[in-house]
């Protein structure tokens, strides 16, 4: 348990142990609240409390707690109801998703269940915390990049006709796929944050 809360938290939440806190502790009594210690425990030994379960929930409501506490299924739930991953502070939800999918280079991610959806979003959300020359949604360079991202995305399911990913892959494995690729890019994030803090103290 303790290792899948981590993944939760790192690569589909993808936001520090700090945030977290904040997160739950909206949902929890004074009694009940958490701070960074708690959480590390509970990523490593420390058995969870049920509170702490039951506010987790209610912020990513996609969040499949039969896998959380048994490791059975799989980490998202795949109905199509909306994941609340935090984006810039609020719940990533279909109107977020529809103004990213807007953008050029972006239209083939509509094929996307929402739950996958908003985690690419909030993926994208760090890359553009992580370069200063992305904070313009309109900027060449973050137009370039999403026309990468896109085709390292969805190369795998190209046809030499026509796009097929529909016909191949349900909501569930189209989740979990969006979890793998997003899951192999973090370590460029991470090394994208890196730079920026060594610019930022020379």
């Amino acid at each position: 348990m303790h290792e899948r809360l981590r993944f939760w938290r790192t690569e589909v939440a993808g936001v520090p142990q700090v945030t977290l806190c904040e997160a739950v502790n909206r949902y929890l009594a004074e009694p009940d609240r958490v701070g960074v210690t708690t959480v590390s425990n509970y990523e490593r030994a420390t058995q969870p409390r049920a509170s702490f379960l039951a506010a987790l929930k209610r912020v990513y409501p996609a969040l499949n707690l039969d896998w959380l506490i048994t490791g059975e299924g799989r980490p998202l739930q795949t109905s199509r109801g909306g994941l609340a991953v935090s984006v810039e502070g609020g719940p990533a939800d279909r109107s977020t998703v529809d103004q990213l999918t807007d953008q050029p280079g972006m239209h083939r991610f509509r094929v996307l269940p929402l739950p996958a959806a908003c985690i690419l979003v909030a993926f994208l959300d760090e890359v553009r915390q992580s370069v200063p020359e992305y904070q313009d949604e309109q900027s060449r360079s973050w137009r370039d990049f999403l026309q990468r991202l896109s085709h390292f995305f969805f190369e795998p399911f190209q046809s030499t006709r026509h796009f097929v990913v529909l016909d191949i892959m349900s909501d569930s494995e189209l989740t979990n796929y969006t979890l793998a690729v997003i899951g192999a890019l973090r370590p460029l994030v991470a090394s994208l944050r890196a730079r920026q803090r060594a610019g930022s103290e020379s």
